[in-house]
C-alpha cells in the first residue's frame, strides 16, 4: 500500500478560501464543514494553507482580531506533492514537515 501512487486515493476535494478572506470566515467554513485544514488560493494557485495547528500555535495564545486576513496566520508557500508521489512520499513528506496534510497542486488549484 504504502507503494501505491496518491492517485490511486479516493481523496475528496479540499476546502479552499481566496487569498485575504477574514480569519472568522476562514474558521466558519472549517467548522462547517469539520475540515482540519483549509487551502488558500489566488487566481486558483495555491498559496497557504490554514491548519488546525497555526490556529493553536498563532491565534489561541494571542488577541487576534478575527477580521484580519487568512494570509496573516496560514503556512505560506506549503510543501506539495504530485499524483505520482506514492503514499509512503506522502507519509515521510508530512512527518519530516510535521504536517497533517500535504496538499498535491494538481488537485488542489481551486477557486476560493
Amino acid at each position: 500500500m504504502l507503494s501505491d501512487k496518491i492517485r490511486a486515493l479516493k481523496l475528496p476535494r479540499p476546502l479552499s478560501v481566496e487569498s485575504g478572506t477574514s480569519v472568522r470566515e476562514v474558521i466558519r467554513k472549517v467548522q462547517q464543514h469539520g475540515a482540519g485544514y483549509v487551502l488558500v488560493t489566488s487566481a486558483n494557485r495555491l498559496v497557504g494553507i490554514m491548519t488546525e495547528r497555526d490556529v493553536l500555535m498563532k491565534m489561541v495564545a494571542r488577541d487576534v482580531d478575527y477580521d484580519e486576513p487568512v494570509d496573516s496566520f496560514m503556512t505560506p508557500n506549503p510543501l506539495t506533492m504530485t499524483p505520482d508521489h506514492t503514499i509512503g512520499d506522502a507519509i515521510s513528506l508530512m512527518n519530516r514537515a510535521g504536517h497533517r496534510a500535504v496538499p498535491h497542486p494538481g488537485r488542489d488549484r481551486l477557486p476560493g
